[in-house]
């Protein structure tokens, strides 16, 4: 989503306040389904974008720092789930079945 240039309100206003947040859903069947979904406001994001590989991506992609702030939540989302995951196969799996997940 592109920043709103004209948007004069704060950050906190219950009009993008409710735009700001992330998704996870995992649906286990006979396969392990994973989707995540973040959505941002249009604020003007005031993030520092520092490393040269995303600064790069910045500009192929034509991305907002709101859509790098969106990636950034969705990769945490993601590491955290693995490591949950991890913690979990090691706690309830066998050996050789805990392989398989982590």
């Amino acid at each position: 989503m592109k920043e709103d240039l004209n948007y004069k309100g704060s950050k906190m206003d219950s009009v993008y306040y409710r735009l700001r947040r992330s998704e996870l859903f995992v649906n286990l069947d006979r396969e392990i389904q994973v989707e995540i979904n973040s959505f941002t406001d249009p604020v003007i994001s005031h993030l520092n974008i520092e490393k040269a590989e995303v600064s790069a991506l910045v500009l192929k992609h034509k991305l907002s720092k709101n859509d790098i702030l969106s990636v950034y939540r969705t990769a945490t989302i993601l590491r955290k789930m693995k490591s949950e995951m991890n913690l979990l196969a090691g706690k309830y799996l066998t050996r050789e079945e805990a392989k398989v997940v982590i």
